[in-house]
């Protein structure tokens, strides 16, 4: 009750002793309602001692009334260790009339621990003075037990989540409050977990992120797990929803794993755009073009490859190429198709088609993701192919019985024609000469002599008379060759035709002609030298001598010159921007130009202040320990410089080469190619 048990109503009583006696049935009346209510409730006098304890309240704290009244109610509500005293609460109901919330763990009659959240507010009179003040508690045990078993056990995912690199982990409970947050994902947005535990969605994101969040929140307190994207402060999130159940399979709360897809997104559109730019590209492009995914289904068709097969792309998509085109399964198209695949190589081949009644150039390309096939029809070419064969065999039963060489060559010296007599010279018949190259018959200088005859051909449209010499393998052999030109029916010159005559002997007779008459002159000339002073010989060869000393000056210095420039393109430096440098190696590396690696990349990152040096070694055919050790000591000593270096260009073979050697490249950063590379040093 609210009055003292042992107060009387009697004479000699003071006027408000008898008013206080007065009012014993209404304080009786107040005292019922409050026992009636639900939940616990303690009546403070205005001092802070408690004159009133409901039975909710005697039965959570395990004291009576009679037990405790009279005392200040913090001697027996201990608040959190975390929270302000219970005395400062009650003083600050006291002082300003505004509720405070104190919760405090109390031992039940029954023994059992419970944490109770106690609403302390102020009770006045008709002129506003505090007359009481009134705790009222709301069991929050099971709240408690709640979140302490959730974060017990998702403090396996505060772990992943505080490793997270570019997301979040949020525990939410059925009001939408934030029970746990975490994530390093969170500070690159402008929010910081502890600010936001204990906060509901309202409380923390924009009204336009609320809409798009709350549905799947409330979704997964009802029991379902959903995947989103949801725009956030210039960033997009992948938000994943999911239920947290206990034992029982009861939905205790919901919880999210976000993660910043930004830069994902971001490379899906330049994909999408290199994408399109693709298939712009192969709209345009002149040849015929399909691709297959690794099941042999067209992937893409375009509007070439649609004229030549004779089919619009919608019937063609999807569907199995060797069900498209059965005649060319289990034939020559299915063995190139199926051995590029299968060796991962590029296959070129020229074959028929009989449906088409076309006969088409082949160029197939594998990946790992299905086969590219370019192709164009060359049927007019082959016709003019067999059209040529029958001419030339026919020409070439009238000219092999020519009594002299007669051959006729292309721009690039390969022989189209030649008759049997010229190619019994060197041992060979027209067949094994047709097609070759005269660089692959004779020396290469006397077929630089023989082009130079034919350019003038080329120049000027008409014949000339030269003798050519040859060169066998029983001697040389001089002809008197006459060429002219081989022009196609738009008059223009494709071909140098010839007709050569054996003079050797003529030729052999002349020379010993003229070597007598040579002998004659030089026993004359001898003669003359022998009369010409000392003087005028010594005079000459010091002029030679001078001559030659000044060559080898210049010489020298035209070789320094040159291996100064071998050595700045052997390690070339590069910088893309201001703070990042490219050194592209290609070719082996040896002690010489390690050292000069090195050198190199540490003079260019301390005088460009550079941030980040790229090491590319796409060109560099084999990796051995001299070249990873240094590529360590590169990266060591570019870091001393406060700068960092990105390795790229390693392909699986050198990938596989260091693990091999047991290199660890440990504190280098590595990408796929140039390229990635630069993207991540331009982030």
């Amino acid at each position: 009750m609210w009055y003292y048990p042992n107060t009387e109503i009697g004479n000699g009583r003071s006027p408000q002793q008898q008013k206080k006696a007065s009012l014993k049935p209404e304080y009786r009346f107040i005292a019922s309602m409050v026992n009636a209510i639900r939940a616990p409730v303690i009546v403070l006098d205005v001092h802070g001692r408690m004159v009133h304890l409901n039975p909710d309240a005697e039965h959570v704290t395990g004291r009576h009334h009679h037990e405790v009244y009279g005392l200040p109610v913090w001697e027996m509500l201990v608040g959190l260790s975390d929270d302000m005293p219970v005395q400062l609460r009650i003083k600050a109901v006291q002082s300003d009339s505004t509720p405070q919330s104190i919760k405090t763990f109390c031992t039940n009659r029954d023994g059992d621990h419970r944490l109770i959240e106690w609403t302390a507010t102020s009770v006045c009179d008709d002129e506003g003075s505090v007359t009481h003040l009134m705790l009222t508690g709301q069991d929050m045990t099971i709240q408690w037990q709640v979140e302490a078993s959730l974060r017990e056990a998702l403090e396996a995912d505060r772990v992943i989540a505080r490793n997270f690199p570019n997301g979040a982990i949020v525990v939410f409970d059925h009001d939408l409050r934030i029970r746990i947050a975490d994530g390093v994902g969170l500070a690159a947005v402008g929010l910081d977990g502890p600010h936001m535990e204990g906060k509901t969605i309202w409380e923390i994101f924009p009204p336009e992120t609320c809409a798009l969040i709350e549905p799947q929140y409330r979704a997964a307190l009802e029991g379902v797990s959903n995947r989103v994207e949801v725009p956030y402060n210039g960033s997009i999130f992948l938000m994943n929803t999911v239920p947290v159940r206990n034992q029982r399979g009861d939905i205790l709360a919901g919880m999210v794993v976000t993660q910043d897809i930004t830069s994902i997104k971001e490379t899906e559109a330049m994909l999408l755009q290199s994408r399109e730019r693709i298939a712009t590209i192969l709209e345009s492009i002149t040849d015929a073009f399909f691709a297959v995914d690794s099941n042999w289904n067209m992937t893409y068709i375009n509007a070439q490859a649609e004229q030549m097969l004779r089919s619009e792309r919608a019937n063609l998509l999807g569907q199995h190429l060797w069900d498209l085109f059965p005649d060319a399964a289990n034939g020559p198209f299915y063995q190139h198709y199926h051995r590029a695949m299968a060796e991962q190589t590029p296959v070129r081949f020229e074959e028929y088609y009989p449906p088409l009644d076309t006969w088409v150039e082949v160029h197939a390309y594998p990946s790992r993701d299905g086969l590219s096939v370019y192709f164009r029809d060359v049927t007019e070419r082959k016709h003019l192919e067999e059209s040529l064969r029958k001419n030339q065999a026919l020409l070439q039963g009238i000219v092999d019985n020519i009594p002299a060489s007669l051959y006729v060559q292309d721009a690039n010296a390969n022989y189209i024609l030649i008759n049997r007599h010229a190619a019994s010279l060197v041992g060979m018949t027209p067949d094994d000469i047709t097609g070759r190259s005269a660089y692959d018959l004779f020396p290469a200088d006397v077929v630089d002599q023989w082009r130079q005859n034919d350019a003038t051909i080329y120049r000027t449209g008409q014949p000339t008379h030269a003798e050519e010499t040859v060169e066998l393998a029983d001697g040389t052999m001089f002809h008197h060759s006459i060429k002219f030109p081989i022009v196609d029916e738009h008059g223009m010159i494709y071909a140098v035709g010839g007709i050569s005559t054996d003079i050797s002997d003529l030729k052999r007779a002349e020379q010993e002609r003229i070597e007598l008459l040579e002998r004659e002159s030089q026993a004359r000339q001898q003669a003359e030298a022998a009369n010409r002073s000392l003087a005028q010989v010594n005079a000459q060869m010091q002029q030679l001598n001078e001559q030659l000393e000044e060559r080898v000056l210049q010489r020298t210095a035209e070789v320094r010159a040159q291996a100064v420039l071998l050595a700045e393109l052997s390690t070339p430096l590069i910088p893309i921007s201001d703070d990042v440098l490219v050194m592209p190696l290609v070719g082996s590396v040896d002690t010489q130009r390690a050292q000069q690696v090195m050198e190199t990349l540490l003079q260019g990152i301390e005088q460009n202040r550079a941030r980040i040096a790229i090491l590319d070694i796409t060109g560099v055919p084999v990796v051995d320990t001299q070249v990873a050790n240094t590529l360590i000591q590169a990266a060591q000593a570019t870091r001393l410089l406060g700068a960092q270096v990105v390795l790229t260009g390693i392909r699986p073979q050198i990938a596989q080469t260091l693990v091999n050697l047991g290199v660890e490249l440990r504190g280098i950063i590595t990408r796929s190619n140039l390229q990635a590379g630069i993207a991540y040093a331009m982030r």
